[in-house]
């Protein structure tokens, strides 16, 4: 693990995402959208607004660019950073420590470390463990996702 909890690879990912062109392009599109949003509903500033306001905008400015060009160079350009900051964590990991496992388990361990980490800082994301169904979840990431769902106290799955 390295700073404030994350892996390595998830910080390098972050960085490497955060100068990229398509980044800048999804934002500059991300905000435009907002601005739509901002004009139709005659609001003037987005700080005007409250969080919980401000958050469905921005909910609903991505919804409207999803599968929009930006929103898909950025999505292929994530993966293929975050590929690239795995596998390089993971060769360097065969190398250096001598693993009992196979790179396949050292894939899994680090995507496993990733969520974890990203599930405690962001804990109400865990409706995003849908994408997970149909596969074996590790003891870890099923423990926190029942005591994120166990402390909803209002009985909801989202």
């Amino acid at each position: 693990m390295a700073a404030k909890g994350y892996p390595k690879w998830l910080l390098d990912s972050k960085e490497g995402i955060n100068s990229t062109k398509e980044w800048n392009a999804f934002l500059h599109e991300l905000h435009d959208a907002i601005q739509q949003q901002l004009t139709e509903s005659h609001v003037q500033y987005f700080s005007d607004l409250s969080e919980a306001e401000k958050e469905l905008f921005i909910q609903r400015a991505t919804k409207a660019i999803d599968g929009g060009t930006a929103y898909s160079s950025l999505y292929k350009k994530v993966s293929l950073i975050l590929d690239q900051n795995m596998n390089e964590d993971v060769s360097r990991a065969l190398l250096e420590d001598a693993p009992f496992g196979t790179k396949s388990d050292l894939i899994v361990e680090r995507a496993e470390e990733g969520s974890l980490s990203l599930l405690k800082k962001w804990p109400d994301m865990k409706a995003k463990l849908y994408h997970c169904l149909n596969q074996p979840l590790t003891v870890q990431i099923r423990q926190l996702a029942w005591k994120l769902y166990l402390s909803n106290t209002k009985g909801n799955i989202n």
